[in-house]
């Protein structure tokens, strides 16, 4: 079995952009969290 996790982002403005790029590229790698959190 596989390990499993869940991100949690946090803060807005500019860094919400950046977390759309941080899960594309976790996409990209075939990492897919079980779970995905913001603030």
């Amino acid at each position: 079995m596989s390990p499993t996790f869940g991100v949690a982002f946090g803060g807005g403005g500019a860094r919400g952009l950046a977390h759309i790029h941080i899960i594309e590229a976790l996409d990209e790698l075939g990492i897919r969290p079980v779970s995905i959190a913001g603030s």
